[in-house]
């Protein structure tokens, strides 16, 4: 469960109270949250009280090489430094692990498997009480059928997986950042099988549970072949072989804008970031405010007229 400190601090021109999560304006049209943020790290804050604020679920969504397990990963553990209880779970970063003595990753591949047959394993002992887990994988993946049989088997145990950790986060109250989660499955699985049509995204989208917060990651084409090409060099044999092509899975970003398109017109809490055009400390800064204000079910701030939120040309990187 999320907790939510009331700061005091003081500006330039006198005193200014504050609320982590409560974007206001200072003179100099800076977010005061950010403001906060840096005061956390020089340790010149004074924590007047803290209360608790409800749950919640963040999704990222993107198209391969967006960035979205590096800057969920980089959340999670600021979110976490600074006392929030929050977890990722089901989160793998293609390249990671590699061992120097497996450089074809069969070992890797192997743990992988068979830490996923394990949990499949322990689902299919108890059916019954993974029933609703496992009945939404079985609509999604008949809905958009991967055309090949190892992609469907990967995607149906992910989605039962997803599934149960999704469900026991809503009953323990636990705020949960999903790299991959239901929304991104949708987009995969549209990819995968050759359907990316609205009506069919539509439907899919209707079946799955919302986040309540999606975050939509988006950076240009020719930014995304180049980081995907810099990430195969990273990759073992292995996950190479496992991986989608450069090409294709290009063709998922028009998937992800058109998902995002459904879900806005489904009043889904969302923002966006282009990762190509904010530095990753200004998305991280703007993430941290974004997640607080929602957990506390805090309206957006509004901009003064002229006001616009400054993007530093830099971006990811791969």
């Amino acid at each position: 469960m999320l907790a939510r400190a009331v700061v005091q601090t003081h500006d330039d021109a006198g005193d200014h109270v504050c609320l982590i999560g409560c974007i206001t304006r200072q003179a100099s049209g800076r977010a005061a949250a950010v403001s906060i943020t840096l005061v956390l790290c020089r340790g010149t804050t004074k924590v007047a009280k803290e209360h608790e604020v409800e749950l919640m679920i963040v999704e990222f969504v993107g198209a391969p090489g967006a960035g979205k397990t590096t800057l969920a990963r980089s959340l999670t553990r600021r979110l976490k430094r600074y006392g929030y209880d929050v977890e990722m779970p089901l989160t793998y970063q293609p390249g990671e692990d590699r061992l120097a003595l497996d450089p074809a990753g069969i070992v890797h591949a192997l743990r992988r498997l068979t830490r996923a047959l394990a949990d499949f394993g322990r689902i299919g002992r108890h059916p019954i009480a993974y029933a609703s887990d496992i009945w939404i994988a079985i609509r999604l993946v008949a809905r958009l059928r991967p055309q090949n049989i190892l992609w469907l088997i990967r995607f149906g145990q992910y989605l039962v997986r997803m599934s149960i950790l999704w469900n026991v986060a809503r009953r323990d109250r636990r705020a949960v950042i999903f790299d991959q989660g239901f929304v991104q499955a949708v987009c995969s699985l549209a990819l995968f099988s050759g359907r990316s049509e609205a009506k069919s995204l539509q439907q899919a989208v209707d079946m799955v549970p919302k986040p309540d917060l999606v975050i939509v990651l988006d950076a240009p084409s020719d930014v995304l072949a180049s980081r995907l090409c810099a990430r195969i060099t990273q990759q073992s044999l292995m996950e190479r072989w496992l991986e989608a092509s450069v090409a294709k899975n290009l063709r998922a970003r028009e998937i992800v804008l058109t998902v995002a398109e459904l879900l806005s017109c489904d009043a889904c809490k969302m923002t966006r970031i282009d990762t190509h055009e904010v530095s990753f400390e200004e998305a991280l800064n703007r993430l941290e405010s974004v997640i607080i204000r929602t957990a506390a079910r805090e309206p957006e701030p509004e901009l003064a007229q002229g006001d616009i939120e400054p993007a530093v040309q830099s971006g990811f990187g791969a």
